[in-house]
């Protein structure tokens, strides 16, 4: 049976989860319906064997995991996760683009895997995954990539900020004290990301970052300050140049001059 969207949305969201108030629903709400001929089946059975990726909760205790790869690599990678005992929640906030419309980041290979796996995340949902489950945050790092489109094209670039994560008193309260930055390369996270880092960093929670081109093993890193750090307009200048989804999340069309537009479509 081919799963309706709700039935992704709460396969990857489910309402009992503590983390599930940070996800983003975005994705989910405006994905286009993949087809049948879409719906090739990807089996968790088949997917990569990652020499770095956690054992499970109980072989890494009190760490929540933030996933830094391209969309489809960080949806991959949190079901596999899922299926260890760890709960994903997707943080996409980037609206797909309408059909025929061509995006500044093109989600399609990130929507299919969403679907295709939310079979198997519902079976983690009654199988392996506790209620107390740590957390995997899903990004994609392509979310600012390139400048913005011409006109015509749809702008769906975003930004992720401290209000779309748990705070670091939340954290700790739900027995986490350390975080880990699963990126592609050894290097200072991404500066939108850095804004929420620093803050638990100073706050108690450790963080740490670990490559899958890179280092093994987590290791610990002193967070970089990134630009206008705690400034009280830092949201609001941020998202000056991006554009906003009327399903929520950031995405629209960029107006030809002729049509005028304020760019918060």
């Amino acid at each position: 049976m081919v799963m309706s969207q709700q039935m992704m949305f709460d396969a990857w969201i489910p309402a009992d989860s503590p983390w599930s108030t940070w996800a983003k629903p975005v994705v989910f709400a405006s994905m286009r319906f993949p087809s049948r001929d879409d719906l090739e089946r990807v089996s968790l059975a088949t997917t990569p064997q990652w020499s770095w990726l956690p054992d499970g909760p109980r072989h890494t205790p009190g760490i929540a995991w933030i996933v830094d790869l391209d969309g489809d690599m960080a949806v991959l990678t949190g079901a596999f996760m899922a299926t260890r005992g760890y709960r994903p929640v997707p943080l996409f906030n980037g609206a797909p683009a309408p059909a025929g419309t061509r995006a500044a980041i093109d989600t399609s290979k990130m929507e299919h895997l969403l679907a295709n796996l939310a079979d198997d995340l519902e079976r983690a949902n009654a199988d392996v995954i506790t209620p107390d489950a740590p957390p995997v945050f899903l990004l994609d790092r392509r979310r600012m990539q390139g400048s913005t489109p011409p006109p015509g094209h749809y702008d769906n670039r975003w930004m992720t900020f401290p209000q779309d994560f748990p705070s670091a008193r939340y954290l700790l309260e739900h027995g986490i004290h350390k975080a880990v930055v699963i990126q592609e390369r050894d290097h200072q996270p991404t500066e939108d990301l850095r804004h929420v880092l620093l803050r638990w960093q100073q706050a108690g929670v450790e963080i740490e970052r670990m490559a899958i081109t890179g280092s093994a093993e987590p290791e610990p890193i002193t967070v970089r300050a990134p630009n206008r750090f705690r400034w009280a307009f830092y949201r609001a200048l941020a998202i000056a140049g991006l554009r906003r989804s009327g399903a929520g999340g950031f995405g629209a069309v960029v107006p030809k001059p002729s049509e005028g537009g304020s760019g918060f479509g």
